[in-house]
């Protein structure tokens, strides 16, 4: 062990060839041994059993052999690695594209007035209630529940809050409804914008999330919108995209100078983002479920060759099997 928590496993070069060691290491096979080889240790931590990993099976074919497959998985998980950057890039380009597609909600046309005047209600999540969360109760809508791009609800980590009932008139002030805009106002989040659907209807916020709910001049879809825009983010945290403030405050927020269009040109507007957004998320899709497939292409091509169930000598190249 070197500090405690990395084991150091190093190969025997006369009869093992370093490349080739390392592919088996993270082969499907060998993964699977480790998994079984974990235990839960003397702190309740999970641990794996040095013993036993001591004892793997290592497929051992001739030097030569070894070297020739390092080679080719050298070369052809290269190849693959290539092309998932490449299509990681192109992910970054989609979201340059979102950044510019919300740019639309601002028109230099517009009236700009103080947020605020358009509000019906500004608040935050109650302070203290972290010792109410659980696995039952109301859903507890929190920082973690935002995503940077995109104003869809994050629940892919739940929490669950029971007040007591002497704070029925603070879970009643922090109760989302339909259409209200939730923004991050601490921390990594801060400035990360949700428009509640009916999946968080009902639910309470924390005090890291602000809670804006519209009048009836104003469409809570093209304001979720706004609020994501690059020039509304740039007001908000900092001189650049993304900015450096981690913080913000209820003022911030009422004070917040924005272009309002009257309410059929916010719907108008925000129909139209919404269109563009949409065929954006589902390119974003697409090239995530791509991704997803080569990293399976590596680890089958992998445990294939230091496995013996591919032939090197005679596999053809990466790009030969449409990649």
């Amino acid at each position: 062990m070197a500090d405690g928590h990395v084991t150091i496993a190093r190969a025997d070069h006369r009869a093992l060839h370093h490349r080739f060691s390392y592919y088996w290491l993270v082969s499907q096979p060998f993964q699977e041994y480790v998994y079984a080889a974990l235990v839960v240790g003397a702190t309740n931590q999970i641990e794996l059993n040095r013993e036993r990993l001591g004892e793997a099976p290592v497929p051992l074919p001739s030097l030569e052999e070894q070297r020739r497959i390092a080679g080719f998985l050298d070369a052809e998980t290269s190849r693959i690695d290539h092309l998932m950057e490449k299509m990681r890039s192109q992910d970054e380009l989609l979201s340059s594209r979102r950044r510019a597609v919300l740019a639309a909600t601002c028109r230099p046309e517009d009236r700009v007035v103080r947020l605020g005047y358009f509000l019906s209600l500004v608040t935050s999540g109650p302070r203290g209630w972290s010792d109410y969360i659980g696995v039952e109760g109301n859903m507890f809508f929190r920082s973690a529940n935002l995503w940077r791009d995109s104003t869809e609800p994050k629940l892919t980590s739940v929490a669950y809050v029971e007040p007591p009932s002497s704070a029925l008139a603070e879970s009643s002030r922090s109760t989302i409804h339909s259409d209200d805009v939730l923004v991050g106002i601490t921390g990594a989040n801060t400035g990360w914008v949700c428009l509640a659907n009916q999946d968080v209807v009902g639910a309470n916020i924390s005090q890291h999330v602000c809670l804006l709910r519209p009048s009836r001049l104003v469409s809570g879809r093209w304001l979720a919108y706004l609020l994501s825009s690059p020039l509304i983010q740039d007001s908000l945290l900092g001189s650049q995209y993304g900015g450096t403030k981690t913080q913000l405050s209820l003022p911030d927020l009422r004070d917040l100078k924005v272009p309002i269009p009257e309410l059929r040109k916010q719907q108008s507007i925000a129909d139209e983002i919404q269109h563009q957004i949409i065929g954006i998320e589902n390119e974003k899709g697409a090239r995530a479920r791509q991704i997803a497939l080569l990293g399976e292409r590596r680890q089958a091509l992998i445990t294939a060759a230091v496995t013996g169930q591919l032939d090197v000598t005679t596999a053809r190249p990466a790009h030969d099997h449409g990649l």
